[in-house]
């Protein structure tokens, strides 16, 4: 997958810096404000370590069990916990729709599977639905980070899974940092883009997938 153009990690990149650069200067020609990069840098430590971040379950987009572990916990306590697997991911639609897309898992309900090249599959080769991924394999999504501006949300997500990264799989789930969502020029032209819509950020993780991997229930996609 790695000689393809989307998964290549240098392509990818720089493919998300042009469209996130793009977006910057549509947005300010328009008198949108856009987060300096040290204003970025801010919001990202903030949204980190925040010990408050998942205090109240009934101001949480989540998806899956209510996560008690998290209560008093920042982001950076979840991404350091010793045994969590976790994707990384940004979105304009609604959780459920979109927390699980990466794996190919949306039930046909929502929508069918998707395109997704998934990091995991049944032993058998099979995509895992969303609702297996949490009732088989211990999954819940929670959105981190809302902001009106998709350039915002994108930069969040990529530096938070640049953090990660080494870890390699399964203990972060995406295949290469900023391969997701960048079609702001597809909305230029025809209607503002990034503008009457909430963009998110979120993690979809599992405590438990490490020992389904060992038990052979699981199979890596690498």
């Amino acid at each position: 997958p790695q000689q393809h153009p989307i998964y290549n990690p240098i392509n990818a990149a720089r493919i998300k810096q042009e469209l996130r650069a793009q977006g910057d200067a549509y947005l300010r020609e328009h008198g949108e404000a856009v987060l300096s990069p040290r204003e970025r840098a801010v919001a990202l430590n903030n949204i980190e370590l925040n010990p408050e971040a998942f205090m109240v379950q009934s101001e949480l987009e989540f998806v899956g069990p209510y996560d008690q572990w998290l209560v008093g916990k920042s982001l950076r306590d979840l991404l350091n916990h010793p045994r969590v697997c976790i994707y990384i991911g940004e979105t304009g639609q609604f959780l459920k729709a979109e927390c699980f897309r990466w794996v190919g898992g949306r039930d046909a309900s929502m929508g069918g599977g998707g395109g997704a090249n998934p990091t995991l599959r049944w032993p058998n080769g099979d995509i895992i639905k969303q609702s297996e991924m949490i009732a088989d394999l211990g999954f819940r999504s929670v959105v981190i980070y809302t902001h009106m501006s998709k350039p915002e949300t994108t930069f969040v997500e990529d530096a938070l899974q640049q953090s990660i990264h080494g870890r390699g799989l399964p203990r972060r789930l995406h295949r290469v940092v900023g391969a997701g969502s960048n079609g702001y020029e597809k909305r230029f032209g025809s209607e503002d883009p990034c503008k009457g819509q909430v963009h998110k950020v979120f993690v979809t993780y599992s405590y438990t997938l490490l020992d389904h991997i060992a038990s052979g229930a699981v199979k890596v996609m690498s």
